[in-house]
């Protein structure tokens, strides 16, 4: 089990579990199974325009944004007609990277925290930083503000703050009722 296992062996067991979800979900894109739903889009990222594959330098079909054919689409353009869809870039570079860090660091950090805390605790944790981070992406411009996701991350943490009572609750009147039982019993003669 993870708790029981010195930290070395936890941190191996993370990294194996996210490798062959990896692997899972990039073999099963490549073999075709749910092409039109989040499957299809891991696809297109596996391959380049020329529908070869591609792991670091791929991504869906669309031209680059500085292309002669955005160009070309752009100058195309009537009022009322299809916009033209382009990418900025197109593989690796460095939100790649940082993003493929950040989830290491999540790995490792869950794997120190599920050694000290229950799954439950770590989930609740998780759970409840929705709400700062929500507030972080939108302040800083990553995503923009809808009142719609920000009560449903609300009404999630309030939930969470719920049921994280509720629970505290039930396990200090049972041991209450343990220590009860316990003294009218007689069973306190070693105390």
């Amino acid at each position: 089990t993870y708790k029981s296992n010195p930290f070395h062996t936890v941190l191996a067991l993370q990294a194996l579990w996210g490798l062959v979800t990896m692997l899972v979900i990039i073999g099963s894109a490549q073999a075709g199974f749910g092409s039109s739903g989040f499957l299809g889009t891991v696809a297109l990222e596996l391959q380049d325009d020329d529908g070869l594959p591609s792991l670091l330098g791929g991504g869906p079909s669309h031209p680059l944004c500085d292309s002669m054919e955005h160009a070309a689409c752009l100058n195309s353009l009537q009022v009322g007609a299809v916009a033209c869809t382009c990418l900025s870039s197109r593989g690796w570079d460095a939100h790649t990277l940082l993003a493929v860090v950040a989830d290491l660091s999540n790995a490792i950090s869950s794997a120190l925290v599920f050694r000290r805390l229950s799954a439950v605790a770590k989930y609740v944790c998780r759970a409840s930083s929705a709400v700062p981070m929500y507030l972080f992406y939108t302040s800083v411009g990553r995503s923009s503000w809808d009142t719609r996701i920000f009560a449903i991350l609300v009404l999630l943490c309030l939930q969470v703050g719920v049921y994280t009572m509720q629970r505290n609750r039930a396990e200090s009147q049972a041991e209450a009722a343990f220590v009860e039982h316990y003294s009218a019993t007689g069973n306190n003669k070693n105390l």
